[in-house]
């Protein structure tokens, strides 16, 4: 799961399922 804060700072949080959608979410990022 990607989160933005208010500052716009991206913070990770790796989770199981997130392990196997981190290619998704790298491709959600450099959109």
């Amino acid at each position: 799961t990607f989160i933005i804060d208010e500052q716009g700072v991206i913070e990770k949080i790796f989770t199981p399922r997130d392990i196997k959608t981190a290619t998704h979410g790298d491709q959600i990022l450099s959109l």
